[in-house]
């Protein structure tokens, strides 16, 4: 398992490489006061040092998936996203409930710019991850920031409150 540990170390600072970054957001008819700042996930590459946490699959995760998730780790890194995303939808057909899994795929999704795609992954992946605060929050992250960027302003404020009541 230590061998797996450092490739999805590498395959969440790839995939998962994420930097905080507040978008302010206005609300109109509100005298346009600013709200909230939102905190986006911005997928970064390559890599840099400063890493979130990164989430790892459990030991319940099959040595099947396992190996798709090596795959897609050496996609990612060579910047293959379309490959990366064929084995994460194959690790999804073998273990469709595993919440890491759709994560994943949302991460690879949002960087590719489909948004609707990442947002709907992710909610995906949340609705399977009942009591791990920490991919929830990630997850809402890539939903406030497809929101975000599809215009959504009221859907990326709500994604954040979500983050915050997370956080407490």
């Amino acid at each position: 398992m230590q061998r797996y540990g450092f490739i999805f170390l590498t395959l969440g600072m790839v995939v998962g490489c994420t930097t905080h970054m507040p978008v302010p957001i206005t609300n109109p008819g509100l005298n346009d006061k600013p709200a909230t700042d939102i905190a986006i996930a911005v997928p970064e590459l390559p890599l840099h040092s400063d890493q979130p946490n990164v989430i790892l699959p459990g030991p319940q995760t099959s040595p099947a998936v396992m190996k798709l998730l090596e795959q897609a780790h050496s996609a990612t890194l060579q910047g293959d996203l379309a490959s990366a995303e064929s084995f994460l939808e194959r690790s999804i057909r073998i273990e469709p409930k595993n919440p890491l899994m759709w994560h994943y795929l949302a991460k690879i999704r949002l960087q590719q710019g489909r948004f609707n795609e990442a947002a709907g992954l992710a909610q995906k992946s949340n609705a399977l991850a009942r009591g791990d605060k920490t991919l929830q929050m990630d997850n809402w992250r890539i939903i406030a920031h497809a929101c975000n960027r599809s215009g959504d302003l009221a859907g990326a404020q709500e994604a954040q409150r979500n983050i915050d009541a997370l956080q407490r």
